[in-house]
């Protein structure tokens, strides 16, 4: 008899054991599928994907303004070969002129680079420049608009640039790449307070030249210069904000972003 009621005591254990166990099943699914954005964010990020929530992705501190005269930016862009005319020139021109007229660069601190100014030498004696001048409160900017191929754009590759920014001062950096797979470029660029962003997925041609004005377009002269993508609404056009607004309307590009925050050049 004693050992008949152990058998019923152990039987309804396990009655009860097997009832809860779709339930704590589904609550771990559900912490697994509730990682925040921000934590998202912060290791690497393809789209397309969840667009919406990216668009909603609260702001954990507010912008702050930097003096103009610590705003530092190199700016690089190719028109192709021959006659490709794919607008990398005037991408760059572009962005140039939206530094100065929307967050506040000046133009001493801007070093523009198109066509047969862009060379191996010039890209070096730019970064020198900024290696000569920028602190650890700098905010950094670097935008390059041309050809592009796997972890390389043209006169720089991923290895390239991260031995010359780790002897490069900053407090904040973002690094924009309108190229064919400059998605590619953004996970090997990853760093603390960092943003990495590429116009393409990793493994994606620009294709056509509406694809490459279609990027300026969205995130240069509507996200940036004419303030759509501030979708906060506190005055101030993040590069993650121009990003998210752009994927809106282009439905590609990849980003790494490793900075708290909003990061406002």
């Amino acid at each position: 008899m004693k050992v008949f009621r152990i058998l019923i005591m152990v039987t309804l254990v396990l009655v009860v054991l097997m009832a809860g166990a779709p339930a704590m099943a589904a609550q771990e699914e559900k912490s697994v599928n509730d990682v925040s954005l921000e934590h998202k964010r912060s290791v690497f990020i393809q789209y397309p994907e969840d667009l919406n929530q990216a668009l909603t992705k609260s702001v954990n501190a507010a912008p702050t303004a930097l003096a103009e005269n610590n705003k530092w930016a190199v700016v690089f862009g190719d028109n192709g070969y021959g006659n490709e005319n794919i607008a990398g020139d005037n991408n760059a021109r572009l962005m140039a002129s939206t530094l100065k007229s929307v967050y506040g660069f000046n133009s001493s601190n801007i070093r523009l680079l198109v066509n047969n100014k862009f060379t191996a030498q010039s890209v070096s004696q730019s970064l020198e420049w900024l290696r000569q001048n920028t602190d650890s409160n700098s905010s950094v900017f670097l935008f390059y608009s041309g050809h592009g191929s796997p972890m390389a754009v043209l006169h720089m590759n991923t290895w390239y640039l991260n031995n010359e920014f780790s002897t490069i001062k900053y407090g904040k950096l973002c690094m924009v790449f309108e190229a064919c797979f400059s998605g590619s470029m953004c996970d090997p660029l990853a760093g603390t307070n960092r943003v990495i962003i590429g116009s393409t997925l990793p493994d994606v041609y620009g294709t056509t030249n509406s694809s490459w004005s279609g990027f300026s377009k969205c995130f240069i002269e509507e996200g940036m210069k004419d303030a759509l993508a501030d979708i906060n609404n506190d005055g101030f056009v993040s590069t993650e904000e121009a990003f998210n607004y752009m994927c809106t309307r282009t439905a590609h590009g990849t980003i790494s972003d490793n900075y708290p925050g909003e990061l406002v050049p």
